[in-house]
């Protein structure tokens, strides 16, 4: 369960990470 629990939050924070430059990317498209 605890090793299930931690790939979880390393995917979780992997998308984050992930989705971070695009968020920039849009904001810097609508500017």
């Amino acid at each position: 369960m605890k090793m299930n629990k931690s790939l979880i939050v390393l995917c979780l924070s992997a998308g984050l990470l992930a989705s971070a430059p695009g968020i920039s990317l849009a904001d810097v498209n609508y500017v």
